[in-house]
């Protein structure tokens, strides 16, 4: 790998463990101790989490590439949830975790000098994947807006100034039945195009 993509994979990656531990030393602590020491605990576990990285994180970058797929399958699901809940359930957000995985395993089969019938079929089953992702990350964004669709018509209502109609649960299923469907076939074009481009890219340029 070149330097600039050290860097990426050393973000990307690095940054797995230091959130994870801080986030389950804050959501752990919620109820069991006093609310000044909550943030006390989730900096333990993100300072532990970055200490575990300065010990580990180079070795295993050296053979990121070889990286089992089952395990970066969760490292997705865990950046696309982190992603749902830092937009408040907007699921448009997440069509850059799922850009971001074509872009790795564009660069993963360049490494692994694939057949570029094998390159096909592993970048189809990513954008599957992603695509598969998206969907449910759309139905659970869609839950929480038909929990309460009259706060949710409010809310549209006032991002669009719509002040001559009100917008009605009917509305409200419909734009998000179009929109699971958009972001769906959005998700599997710009994963497959990601990592095909990157892939390429390797092979002309590395």
């Amino acid at each position: 790998m070149n330097k600039v993509e050290t860097m990426v994979m050393a973000l990307v990656f690095g940054a797995v463990l230091p959130i994870f531990l801080f986030l389950a030393g804050w959501w752990s602590s919620i109820g069991l101790v006093s609310d000044n020491l909550i943030f006390i605990i989730a900096l333990t576990c993100l300072s532990l989490g970055i200490v575990i990285d300065i010990l580990f994180l180079k070795e295993w970058l050296r053979n990121v590439y070889n990286t089992n797929w089952k395990l970066l399958i969760i490292i997705f699901l865990f950046y696309s949830i982190c992603t749902f809940g830092f937009f408040m359930g907007v699921p448009v957000f997440n069509l850059m975790i799922g850009i971001m995985a074509g872009i790795f395993v564009g660069r993963k089969l360049y490494h692994d000098k694939k057949s570029i019938t094998q390159v096909r079929c592993n970048i189809k089953k990513t954008s599957i994947v992603t695509t598969i992702v998206i969907v449910t990350i759309s139905l659970a964004s869609a839950f929480f807006a038909l929990r309460d669709p009259m706060d949710t018509a409010r809310n549209l209502e006032g991002m669009f100034h719509h002040q001559s109609f009100s917008i009605t649960t009917l509305m409200i299923i419909g734009i998000i039945v179009i929109g699971a469907f958009v972001l769906a076939l959005s998700q599997y074009w710009l994963t497959k195009t990601a990592a095909l481009t990157t892939f390429n890219h390797g092979k002309h340029n590395y």
